[in-house]
């Protein structure tokens, strides 16, 4: 990716992705605004601590105060249809609320741009999209492999666990 920078402003489409099977999937964010179209690649553990993070942050921002998701968002099935205008892997996200705009501003890090001061992109996404797209993002994560109940570790299936918190040791 080049050093240009985009801002895709209010978004209509925020999901998440899996594509793969467990224990080889890749991650993503589609974006999709009146602007342009975005894929943003990640890893699993960031999809995972992202929306952890905004969930809080949504909570927090509403106080106990009920929020829903909007009935009639783009599902998942429309938007994997998108060819994004951006593409790239993400190295950082900054996310923000903006409370002149009530809307939560979210800045993307390409990890192959080389200047790294400012976003690559910034979009505007409204707290219902965004609670869409943390219960999305949350079921998406969960359906991978099974993890151990001792060391966290993915259980890969037909394959013997090797669990370091047992000395790694296997019962034949």
């Amino acid at each position: 990716m080049s050093n240009e920078r985009f801002s895709l402003g209010p978004v209509s489409k925020f999901n998440s992705n899996a594509i793969g099977k467990p224990g080889q999937r890749t991650f993503r964010l589609l974006i999709e605004s009146d602007i342009g179209s975005a894929c943003l690649w990640l890893e699993k553990q960031q999809l995972l601590e992202l929306s952890l993070l905004l969930r809080q942050l949504l909570r927090d921002y509403f106080q106990g105060n009920d929020i829903s998701v909007n009935p009639n968002l783009t599902s998942l099935s429309e938007i994997a249809q998108v060819n994004p205008t951006i593409e790239f892997t993400i190295a950082q996200l900054n996310v923000n609320f903006d409370d002149s705009t009530h809307l939560w501003v979210m800045e993307a890090y390409d990890s192959d741009d080389s200047v790294g001061n400012d976003p690559t992109l910034n979009v505007e996404i409204q707290s219902d999209v965004l609670l869409g797209f943390v219960e999305e993002a949350l079921a998406i994560c969960s359906a991978g492999r099974p993890l151990c109940p001792l060391c966290s570790n993915p259980i890969n299936e037909g394959v013997n666990h090797v669990c370091p918190l047992k000395n790694g040791h296997i019962k034949h």
